[in-house]
């Protein structure tokens, strides 16, 4: 009986690590809520400059800047997964207007090399 126990518990337990650990995913709406310069600055919330967002579904995409000088801009792109948790935007086949990389609960896009680089972080919208 004690080993029916522990049994039941331990499946309990791996069922509760498994259905909370839930991995994210590159679909849905993806908002801009920091951003991380080379230089030290941080900005987030109203210190942001533009609202910026990707809406993705599967292996289509679409980006959206919004500014009080420029407006809104928005255009589609393709999505393609080049390793694991690491997407690229495409505008066309040849051309790539970002990659992203899935960190936690993030999707963070890295502009420039190593310690030069700056980091842009996009939340899901629930």
């Amino acid at each position: 009986m004690k080993k029916i126990k522990a049994v039941a518990l331990v499946l309990c337990f791996s069922l509760l690590f498994i259905c909370c650990g839930k991995k994210e995913t590159i679909d849905g709406k993806w908002v801009m809520v920091k951003q991380e310069f080379s230089d030290g600055t941080k900005l987030k919330g109203d210190s942001l400059g533009a609202y910026e967002c990707y809406e993705i579904s599967g292996s289509q995409a679409s980006y959206t800047c919004r500014t009080d000088a420029f407006g809104e801009k928005s255009f589609d792109m393709t999505v393609e997964e080049i390793s694991q948790g690491e997407y690229q935007f495409k505008i066309s086949d040849r051309l790539v207007f970002s990659t992203g990389k899935i960190q936690g609960k993030y999707l963070v896009f890295a502009f420039g090399e190593g310690k030069e680089a700056d980091h842009f972080y996009f939340a899901k919208e629930k």
